[in-house]
């Protein structure tokens, strides 16, 4: 990958446009400066070809801008679906270097990791809020887990309504299509305030299936110091890492671990890794969303990290099962 280090002055009143294609979800989402202007996102697995560019120009038309404003687009390089990666790619390769945009590559596990973590600390400012009311007198003084599950989504709700959400749409086939009303993006700076005020560490650990007990993932962690990968994105058996993991934790010590993405395959491993480490471990599925593509996207723009439009290619992690089969053949 060939990246290309430059400064520009329209990373703070730019439009960013950012795409994700690496797994059942199409997620994109349009930035301008910090502000999350509008994000559409749907599953529709083994159609992102066909579905990516109407919900792109639907997206630009209900913020009322033309390709030809963008500043930059950002995509998820994956790693991920062989094909799913290619279809962002392509197409945000094709944009940047027609619209002479600024090009940046993200990676699909962060992006995952980092929308998991948000939502976690959503989860937790909502139990926090439901406790307190309680507390105070204005909800019931005992809750059972059930009820704190739903008090809690209920407040969760609330916040979503307060950000201004602006309905939902549906594709043709019958998909939704999240549209979401302007609103400040700035995860990372909310996230290293969490771990600050709490004194914590957490570590983030995302999923996305690749079968055979296998998995993309990695290692995120924020804390009060800030967000950083500590493991990079590579394809890898959960069993064995799980182990590995589980080694270096008793090493760092973190105050949570936190799993995250498309773990549902992966349940029997992780329930053995709680069993064998004495921390907390928590879990919760997420979906890669195009708003935390466009943040990390955001943050490299402003620091010049951009790619070279004809140079880009995706973090595939491994190669198509066609191609290792046809390897495997050769003498």
């Amino acid at each position: 990958m060939i990246t290309s280090k430059r400064t520009n002055d329209g990373t703070e009143n730019g439009w960013l446009l950012a795409l994700d294609t690496s797994t059942v979800t199409l997620t994109t989402a349009l930035l301008h400066g910090e502000r999350l202007v509008g994000e559409r996102s749907t599953e529709a697995e083994r159609n992102h070809s066909i579905y990516l560019l109407p919900i792109m120009q639907e997206l630009l038309a209900d913020a009322g801008i033309r390709s030809e404003e963008l500043s930059a687009v950002a995509v998820g390089i994956g790693p991920g679906s062989y094909t799913g990666v290619r279809i962002a790619v392509t197409v945000a390769k094709t944009l940047a270097w027609t619209r002479k945009l600024d090009l940046v590559a993200v990676s699909s596990l962060e992006a995952m990791a980092l929308g998991g973590a948000a939502e976690h600390e959503e989860k937790d400012r909502a139990v926090a809020l439901v406790e307190g009311q309680a507390d105070a007198g204005t909800g019931a003084v005992a809750l059972g887990d059930g009820q704190v599950a739903a008090r809690s989504s209920e407040v969760a709700l609330r916040d979503e309504q307060q950000r201004d959400t602006i309905g939902a749409g549906a594709l043709d086939d019958g998909h939704s299509a999240t549209k979401i009303a302007s609103q400040q993006q700035r995860v990372i700076e909310e996230l290293t305030e969490s771990g600050r005020e709490a004194g914590r560490t957490t570590w983030v650990v995302p999923f996305i299936e690749a079968r055979r007990g296998q998995a993309f993932t990695a290692l995120y962690k924020y804390s009060g110091d800030g967000w950083s990968c500590v493991v990079a994105d590579s394809i890898r058996l959960v069993a064995s890492w799980l182990e590995e993991l589980r080694s270096l934790a008793e090493t760092e010590r973190p105050d949570l671990i936190l799993f995250t993405g498309e773990p549902s395959q992966h349940l029997e491993s992780i329930a053995s890794f709680k069993l064998a480490w004495d921390g907390q471990v928590e879990t919760t599925e997420h979906s890669v969303s195009a708003r935390y593509v466009a943040e990390l996207g955001r943050r490299q723009w402003k620091r010049g990290d951009t790619e070279h439009a004809h140079a880009l290619v995706p973090n595939y992690s491994q190669l198509a099962e066609a191609e290792a089969k046809l390897l495997a053949k050769r003498p």
